[in-house]
């Protein structure tokens, strides 16, 4: 939270509760804790990982894709973002999601509007969070 400052309608894509980074713990800790017995699991990149992890059987196939499909998406929501700081974003990370830019962002991405981008960016979170939730419970 502290990294992030989230707050009402402000996202931060990469440090956010169920960004990027997020995505990023869940998938090295899963490679830590099966890579001693199994040296399959050991992959250079999120995607690779998620790969290995589902075909050694230490993820659910269904659940290393909708992963997958989550770090796709928010990486591409990110150089997105990252490309229109020249058009007067001040934090390339951080996204509001009541921005005006939010239509334009939308079209970029292949979605139909605003509000696509915005239930996409939530549902995509989400299923990180309760992967992070699942994988690494609080103590």
């Amino acid at each position: 939270r502290e990294i992030a400052r989230e707050h009402g309608d402000r996202i931060h894509v990469k440090a956010g509760a169920g960004g990027i980074l997020a995505l990023e713990l869940v998938v090295g800790a899963l490679q830590l804790l099966h890579g001693p017995k199994d040296p399959r699991v050991r992959a250079r990149g999120v995607l690779a990982a998620l790969s290995a992890l589902a075909a050694s059987g230490h993820v659910r196939a269904e659940e290393a894709a909708e992963l997958a499909e989550a770090y796709r998406f928010m990486r591409l929501l990110l150089n997105r973002l990252r490309m229109g700081q020249a058009r007067g974003l001040s934090d390339p990370e951080r996204l509001s999601t009541r921005a005006k830019v939010i239509p334009v962002l939308a079209r970029r991405m292949g979605l139909a509007d605003g509000d696509a981008l915005v239930r996409a960016l939530h549902e995509h979170r989400r299923a990180v969070r309760e992967a992070l939730d699942r994988w690494l419970p609080a103590p």
